[in-house]
């Protein structure tokens, strides 16, 4: 939150914690801790140059006149990246996986609807779903493999892989890469 914003705060709410002396002495998360505590929403209106303040405890919005350049942004840090450590192609098996459960549950019309979800294209979704065309063996690898090499193995040369209709095929070009 931006100086300007933070002091729009300070003038709705009497909390300490927004005191310069005792903010000044929090880090990234203890004041967005702070923040979400007090606030419900904030917003900005570019245009009009308003400010909205919204609070937890009440049920009026605060408007300020602010204009864009009084308020500097901060961007916020992901709070956690569970992922970071699986790899892409895991990843993307997992999801082909889950997919397919949704269509075959019927939770899910088809794959046109799953991409429409996730906000990714139709062309996307039938990339990621062609790992389905893996040879169990090889699903298994990604899958399962605490090999880091799969952190290195471009989705593409997968895709070619999957295109091969031979099992052994798919084996001996999958043991070249990996």
């Amino acid at each position: 939150m931006g100086f300007k914003a933070r002091e729009c705060l300070r003038k709705i709410t009497k909390d300490r914690k927004l005191d310069p002396k005792e903010w000044d002495t929090c880090n990234l998360e203890e004041k967005r801790t702070i923040l979400q505590s007090l606030v419900q929403e904030i917003g900005y209106n570019g245009k009009a140059g308003i400010l909205e303040i919204l609070l937890n405890n009440k049920k009026k919005a605060y408007k300020f006149e602010v204009h864009k350049d009084e308020l500097k942004h901060h961007p916020v840090p992901p709070r956690h990246q569970p992922m970071e450590t699986v790899p892409q192609l895991r990843q993307n098996l997992l999801l082909a996986h889950q997919i397919d459960s949704l269509i075959a549950e019927g939770k899910a019309k088809d794959l046109k609807q799953v991409a429409g979800w996730l906000n990714l294209s139709h062309v996307r979704i039938c990339q990621i779903m062609g790992m389905l065309f893996l040879s169990p063996e090889i699903q298994e690898e990604i899958l399962l493999s605490k090999n880091t090499k799969l952190f290195e193995i471009p989705e593409y040369k997968v895709n070619e892989i999957a295109k091969e209709l031979s099992w052994i095929k798919q084996k001996q070009i999958w043991q070249d890469i990996s």
